[in-house]
């Protein structure tokens, strides 16, 4: 879907262009989409320009782990996603759109079984929500953001 539709049917849902000042940084479904679109095109010039014009005051942070977060996501097959979680115990991931959405990226969270229970029962809303590993399985391919598991295992690439 292109990147001016998709903004369009989120803000049906969350009206951000109606009452932008009701969602702060953490919580932009705007900026979500945006930073999605730009992570899986590698176009780091429009996440840029998006948030320097609305959250300048967060731009500075946001863009100096920019790059490593584009290093670290990747489209992968279901296969390699299913032996990935096995090998690292990945038992939750943090969706960031909804996770029905083709274009969400996941990322892999390392926390234990009851950890991700609760995350999981917590997620209010379908941006940003924690989903178990089944929620991908039947998925041909998917994309995935290791970024805390290449951090915890040292900072090597994986």
């Amino acid at each position: 879907m292109a990147l001016q539709d998709k903004l369009e049917d989120y803000n049906n849902i969350y009206q951000f262009r109606e009452f932008p000042d009701q969602f702060h940084f953490s919580f932009s479904p705007e900026r979500m989409i945006i930073r999605n679109e730009a992570i899986r095109t590698g176009n780091k010039e429009l996440y840029e320009a998006f948030l320097r014009e609305r959250y300048p005051d967060d731009a500075d942070a946001e863009l100096a782990i920019f790059d490593s977060t584009i290093a670290d996501t990747k489209q992968v097959s279901g296969a390699e996603a299913a032996d990935f979680f096995k090998r690292h115990g990945i038992v939750a991931l943090m969706a960031d759109l909804t996770f029905s959405d083709p274009d969400t990226i996941f990322t892999a969270k390392i926390m234990s079984d009851c950890e991700a229970g609760d995350e999981i029962n917590e997620s209010e809303e379908p941006i940003g929500a924690y989903v178990p590993i089944s929620t991908v399985a039947g998925r041909d391919l998917l994309w995935l953001d290791v970024s805390e598991i290449r951090l915890a295992y040292g900072g090597g690439r994986k």
